[in-house]
């Protein structure tokens, strides 16, 4: 029997999804400038294929000029020389390339002059764009400009990238910011991390009153309400039950042993005792757990739910303090 579990997910849609993709779309059609934000999980990269895959599918509509994530393509560097380089043999393979930066802007105008004769599209697309200098925004914005009687912009740029403090500040600003249109991902609903999970992964859940429960168990436990989240949870589930992956069902004892098991290890890995954790229960909440309370708060998930947020957002407080991160295993939600 082959597994019947997804390791590379299937396309589902969401608010996010469905957004980001009219948008495109429009900035296509209109020759704009699109920027999408998302933090680490939210699907950055898998979007930026999907819209990728949308538009190749179009080749006689669409020029795809891909210049890969930014780590990649050594685009934090990026400059006229760079991109011009890059569309003209998007455009146009066996085109000689001239070696002088004039010759070579003047090129690339006249075959994006010859794509919009042909009805056609010329479309930059960028992942990882935060790592982009300022310098690189400039240049973006020159080549952009390039025009025609008919046309304010002759080709259109989707980027995608995390939110950075750094760019805040460019992206407001009059020289850049006033023309791009920008769209921030928003966290997903219960609703679209279980279709996501469903859909996107192939798992099932159990019927009835059993499989509700077992859904609220999964969607309170991931540690972010992002896809990532959503993938990190079911593969540690298959690592830990190999006959998981062949009826893709997730039962709720499945559940409760990985995130009991995953909150035991690190707290032993960072030598959080439970000691520890009731002082800092008693100074966040001014509420005494004993043990016994600890044990069944952390470890038998489902039971007292107020309680299990309790000690959960105080160890997962103390876990930043020493980490300076969010814990993976420990669900997101905290006490009022």
């Amino acid at each position: 029997m082959t597994d019947v579990i997804k390791y590379r997910p299937s396309f589902v849609n969401t608010r996010n999804t469905d957004t980001i993709v009219r948008l495109a779309k429009e900035a296509v059609k209109t020759n704009s400038w699109l920027v999408v934000e998302g933090e680490v999980g939210d699907g950055k990269t898998f979007m930026f294929n999907q819209i990728k895959s949308l538009l190749e599918a179009k080749k006689n509509k669409h020029i795809i000029v891909n210049a890969g994530p930014v780590w990649e393509s050594s685009i934090s560097g990026i400059s006229i020389p760079f991109i011009a380089r890059h569309m003209i043999r998007a455009i146009r393979p066996a085109e000689n390339i001239p070696g002088n930066q004039n010759e070579r802007y003047f090129r690339l105008r006249e075959l994006l002059l010859w794509v919009e004769e042909q009805n056609r599209k010329v479309v930059l697309v960028i992942d990882e764009a935060q790592a982009l200098r300022w310098g690189g925004f400039r240049d973006l914005k020159k080549l952009w400009e390039l025009s025609s009687p008919n046309q304010s912009h002759l080709f259109s740029i989707i980027m995608f990238m995390k939110p950075e403090t750094r760019l805040s500040g460019i992206l407001d600003s009059p020289e850049i910011g006033h023309r791009v249109f920008s769209f921030r991902s928003k966290p997903l609903t219960r609703v679209e991390l279980l279709s996501i999970a469903e859909q996107g992964f192939n798992i099932k859940f159990p019927q009835g009153k059993t499989g509700e429960k077992t859904k609220e168990l999964f969607y309170s436990n991931l540690s972010s309400k992002n896809p990532l989240s959503v993938e990190n949870l079911i593969k540690a589930i298959s690592f830990s039950y190999p006959e998981f992956q062949k009826d893709g069902i997730i039962r709720e004892s499945y559940l409760r042993n990985v995130i009991s098991d995953g909150i035991r290890t690190m707290m032993e890995r960072l030598r959080i005792s439970k000691r520890e954790l009731r002082r800092r229960i008693q100074d966040d909440y001014g509420k005494d757990f004993d043990n016994r309370k600890i044990e069944e708060s952390l470890f038998h998930p489902g039971k007292n739910p107020k309680d299990e947020s309790i000690a959960k957002t105080s160890l997962d407080r103390i876990y930043r303090e020493r980490t300076g991160k969010k814990s993976p295993v420990l669900s997101s939600v905290e006490v009022e």
